[in-house]
């Protein structure tokens, strides 16, 4: 299809793949343990894994047992590392706190953060 982003797992996706997890009513029990989950998900090309890393923990394990070539993985690295180098996040690899603690402490952007929180409350 030429999808060239990355592809972020939905909250505890991986986790619903795994036999006899079950949360509310979504799962899909097609994995047997949570190391065949994580080799499902990073064959399918997730590449982040969202709320927890239990999962994709177990990655060089299955690198080593040869479940997963490490050209895959690397190839999976290269993905991440492209996209933020694109994005520009190794340009100035350091936040300045004190810059941090002055925008967080200006007074339009308390107001703009308060006008938003009641907006969600109001909904």
């Amino acid at each position: 299809m030429g999808f060239k982003g990355i592809v972020v797992s939905d909250y505890f996706a991986i986790e619903l793949l795994t036999k006899g997890w079950i949360w509310e009513f979504n799962m899909h029990p097609v994995a047997n343990d949570s190391i065949e989950a994580a080799q499902m998900a990073f064959t399918a090309r997730v590449n982040i894994e969202m709320v927890n890393t239990k999962y994709y923990s177990a990655l060089p394990g299955l690198v080593k047992s040869g479940k997963i070539p490490e050209s895959v993985l690397d190839e999976a690295v290269k993905e991440i590392l492209t996209l933020k180098f694109k994005l520009g996040l190794f340009d100035k690899p350091y936040t300045d706190a004190r810059k941090m603690v002055e925008i967080s402490n200006d007074p339009a952007s308390k107001e703009v953060a308060l006008e938003t929180a009641n907006r969600q409350l109001s909904c």
